[in-house]
């Protein structure tokens, strides 16, 4: 076991960070109407300047400029000195290399990281195999699937995010 005073946050994209309309094809960035999930705003400000903030995202047909332009257009972008997609590395979540070159990007370890997503296997599972913290963005309040644990908490609303990272804080972390 180690405690590790957190340094960075990675939230992943599409419903973590930014609704996914389904009816909208191409890049976010070019999409009519874009919004953020409910609490974002408050969440990012909250933890902005405590931890490096990054987008993590295997959005298929936006890179890392993109990423950012659809960003902006909900005023986001500057929260997130990290962004990183999987149409700029060649590579998807939950590849390992992914949540490295994350941890990497934010200058510090994959224990002092924290990966907020709402896809259990691509954004829990993955961040985890990679050594990091995870919170699960769980707004429907479903069970993990084939009853899972491999979250350190769940987060239904992300504006209550910054008090749960708190929490993390002092709590012993155990790879895994």
């Amino acid at each position: 076991m180690m405690r590790a005073h957190l340094k960075a946050v990675f939230f992943d994209w599409g419903d973590t960070i930014m609704v996914t309309f389904a009816n909208y094809d191409g890049p976010m960035a070019s999409w009519p109407v874009v919004a953020a999930v409910p609490g974002a705003h408050q969440a990012l400000q909250a933890l902005s300047g405590k931890y490096v903030l990054g987008v993590l995202t295997n959005a298929g047909v936006s890179d890392a400029v993109l990423v950012r332009k659809a960003l902006g257009r909900v005023d986001l972008e500057q929260f997130f000195p990290v962004v990183l997609t999987s149409q700029d590395l060649g590579f998807k979540k939950p590849h390992p290399e992914f949540f490295i070159r994350a941890v990497q990007a934010a200058g510090c370890l994959p224990h002092e990281a924290v990966m907020v997503g709402d896809n259990y296997d691509s954004d829990i599972r993955g961040a985890r195999a990679a050594g990091l913290r995870t919170v699960w963005y769980n707004p429907a309040c479903v069970e993990p699937p084939h009853g899972e644990t491999l979250h350190d908490a769940v987060v239904h609303h992300l504006a209550d995010l910054p008090a749960i990272l708190a929490d993390l804080e002092g709590m012993p972390y155990v790879a895994g």
